[in-house]
């Protein structure tokens, strides 16, 4: 057969990664019912699977003849695999392809059965990357990124066994731990495929957006300062004669669409103090953000929502700045995230996207959150014995920080939300001493065993669940 190399011979099909070999296997696969059918390899079975994938392969690999000891020993690579899996349902994802979430939890639980925890685990996770890439493109003909594998396998071991492993995080891990952070406050029990698919979202919305930063920002200042204005003394004290003449008064100085509307607010404070109004500059600031005519109604966007909502989160954390500073925070962070996104490849934010949201809040574990009046309440209650895994302590935590910081801007429901994850954060890092896995499961002591398991393996599709882990004391 001169010109052609028969497939049986040549290297690349000793490479279960090389492109003829995951042809192979993808085509075998496809034919799952002849799987099924035939127990043994047989004549008859060579020459329909040749049938089938010849025309294909010789178009697709033009120089390279399909022989039948390499068809051979794909299908029965494929068929050893198939019959070691089919009674287990959880191996299979809902598409019918094999679980790469299985794969990894049945070599973790295989290796922490071995009774110790082996001397270089991060060798240990580079071999088991490479075995169950192998499996996977021996079954479905794909090839996975193996650095990417070893780090989940990595980040998944860390959370079976005590560990104090700090993360040195590259700028994109930062991002998306703090959107993982702020999804979870907001929505939290979401799925690790509900939190992935939120978190694709919003690197899709930060990188594609076209929005002006300038306008929203003005348009916040307009939405924060009308819901300002019924608490300050000038809206309670002063009567709505008087009221609308300062507003007409504003509107007379703030016509000149050339200007910077910041200065002409600026200059309106000014002009106050020399007439001598006897109104507060702060209060004036307020009236004249929400008198204001030329600044559009804002438009919901996930985007401009996405502003509000790190306004909030820097308010919540700063309570004494002055709150257009909040609003001037976010805006730079939404620039700042904006930048980042449209660095590095799609593929790339996908691996780091899937990796951090296998974690969930397990990742409270190996990050560091700045000291901010929550965490400083938090501790405080800690230090008077109140138990961090009692769900009363973020009520209590909550009435004490709008007892301190009280401010219209900031719902009850948000601060609760936000006080219920700071002290989960605190609950894993007093608890350092024991893998992150249990305090989880210590962490939802009252919750029966079978429905722990699901919400488990839904949060942590990647971890082995033991449920003699929630019977260790706290």
């Amino acid at each position: 057969m001169q010109g052609y190399e028969l497939v049986d011979k040549i290297a690349p099909f000793q490479d279960p990664y090389s492109d003829v070999s995951l042809f192979l296997s993808k085509k075998i696969k496809e034919q799952a019912h002849l799987l099924e059918r035939s127990k043994k390899w047989s004549f008859q079975l060579q020459q329909r699977l040749l049938e089938k994938i010849s025309p294909e392969f010789g178009k697709k690999f033009p120089k390279c003849h399909l022989g039948a000891a390499a068809l051979k020993k794909t299908w029965e690579k494929v068929s050893h695999l198939s019959k070691i899996l089919k009674e287990r349902n959880e191996a299979f994802s809902e598409n019918g392809s094999l679980s790469l979430p299985f794969l990894i939890r049945e070599n973790l639980k295989r290796m922490l059965n071995q009774g110790s925890t082996p001397s270089h685990p991060f060798l240990l996770a580079q071999q088991l990357a490479l075995k169950i890439g192998e499996s996977l493109a021996t079954y479905e003909g794909v090839k996975l990124n193996i650095e990417y594998l070893t780090d989940l396998i990595w980040t998944s071991f860390n959370h079976l066994v005590p560990s104090n492993l700090k993360k040195n995080l590259k700028i994109k891990d930062r991002l998306i731990i703090k959107w993982m952070l702020d999804t979870m406050t907001e929505y939290p029990g979401l799925s690790q495929r509900e939190l992935s698919q939120t978190l694709h979202d919003k690197f899709k919305m930060f990188r594609s957006s076209k929005e002006d930063l300038i306008s929203s920002v003005y348009q916040a200042y307009q939405q924060w300062a009308c819901s300002l204005l019924p608490y300050t003394t000038l809206f309670q004290t002063l009567s709505s004669e008087k009221i609308y003449e300062l507003r007409t008064w504003i509107e007379q100085r703030v016509q000149d669409p050339t200007q910077d509307i910041e200065e002409q607010i600026q200059a309106i404070k000014t002009a106050a103090l020399s007439c001598k109004m006897g109104v507060s500059l702060h209060d004036l600031e307020i009236l004249s953000w929400s008198s204001l005519k030329n600044i559009p109604a804002p438009v919901f966007t996930p985007f401009y929502q996405e502003l509000l909502q790190e306004a909030k989160n820097h308010l919540l954390q700063h309570p004494y700045q002055h709150w257009r500073r909040s609003i001037k925070h976010a805006a730079y962070f939404m620039q700042k995230a904006r930048e980042i996104t449209l660095s590095g490849s799609s593929l790339e934010w996908q691996y780091r996207i899937e990796l951090w949201s296998s974690q969930g809040e397990l990742a409270l574990r190996f990050i560091e959150l700045p000291d901010t009046p929550l965490l400083h309440l938090v501790r405080q209650m800690h230090t008077k014995k109140r138990l961090l895994s009692d769900t009363a302590l973020t009520v209590q935590l909550r009435e004490q920080y709008l007892y301190r910081y009280p401010s219209p801007l900031l719902e009850p429901s948000f601060i609760h939300l936000r006080a219920d994850l700071i002290r989960k954060y605190e609950w894993y890092r007093v608890g350092s001493h024991q893998a992150s896995l249990k305090r989880w499961m210590q962490l939802h002591e009252g919750v029966p065993s079978d429905i722990l398991k699901i919400k488990a393996q839904k949060e942590f599709p990647f971890l082995p669940i033991n449920q003699t882990d929630r019977d260790s004391s706290q």
